[in-house]
């Protein structure tokens, strides 16, 4: 298996997993000194959010990227995430450049339902 910021994450839940108090310390303590030995510790930010990233997947959280041109309301998001099923956790990115609608991630699929991209296919197919 090779050794990247991913798997460093995926690690970390699979010996923590379950794991309490002093015996918690020592994994950790371990996996820290494994990190530094394999030259990774200045990476550490990335590997916890891969660690958070692999827990909410096991819990099986659906994690929502929202782009949006302005602060969206709780209504708003709500409407949106009941659509990604009752576990979905929304971030909301604030982007001036998106003049309407939004743009969703989630994992590797983006639905990119902005002003600019629908006007853009309706060009397209008026061409």
């Amino acid at each position: 298996m090779k050794l990247s910021v991913k798997n460093c994450g995926r690690i970390l839940y699979e010996l923590t997993y379950g794991v309490k108090n002093r015996e918690l310390d020592n994994v950790i303590r371990h996996f820290i000194f494994f990190l530094t030995r394999q030259r990774m510790l200045t990476k550490i930010d990335y590997i916890i959010k891969e660690f958070i990233d692999q827990a909410r997947e096991r819990r099986g959280v659906e994690k929502l990227e929202i782009e949006s041109g302005w602060p969206m309301s709780k209504t708003q998001l709500n409407k949106i995430s009941r659509h990604f099923g009752a576990a979905a956790e929304a971030e909301v990115i604030v982007n001036k450049a998106i003049l309407g609608g939004v743009k969703i991630k989630r994992k590797n699929i983006i639905w990119d339902a902005s002003l600019r991209t629908q006007l853009e296919r309706l060009k397209t197919k008026l061409s």
